[in-house]
């Protein structure tokens, strides 16, 4: 899971503000993250009030109350102080259904038999999203 705000320590905060090659997790990490996302009770909320769920929706429930504060993004929280360059960049619309994006990159990995240890980039959870004094925009 991700570093709790006070597992966070200051080589994780220089990471997110000065190599974001580096915001990365596991293709594991990523899967399980989503699918924990989904799990989440805002997330079954919206669902239901709209049918689907966007990255935008996951972003704004999700990702910044998670990391607000921290000064590291999501990526950066799961990885914790295992800084790895990303061997892959997932490009991806925000407004997409987030299961629909799920089931893209479940088939992308399997159909490419892609070791579920690679690193990805994604920016919902590379960037820090929150946006206060705590770290880089």
């Amino acid at each position: 899971g991700m570093a709790a705000p006070g597992e966070v320590t200051a080589e994780m905060r220089e990471r997110q503000k000065r190599d974001p090659a580096q915001w990365t997790t596991t293709i594991r990490q990523w899967l399980d993250m989503m699918k924990f996302c989904m799990e989440q009770p805002a997330y079954k909320e919206r669902k239901s009030a709209k049918h689907f769920v966007n990255m935008y929706d996951i972003t704004d429930m999700l990702i910044i109350p998670w990391t607000k504060g921290t000064g590291c993004g999501a990526a950066v929280l799961m990885s914790r102080e295992k800084a790895h360059h990303a061997q892959l960049m997932l490009s991806h619309a925000w407004a997409e259904d987030a299961e629909e994006c799920l089931e893209a990159v479940e088939n992308f990995v399997k159909d490419q038999n892609i070791d579920e240890e690679a690193t990805i980039w994604f920016c919902c959870f590379a960037n820090y999203q929150a946006q206060d004094e705590f770290g880089p925009t």
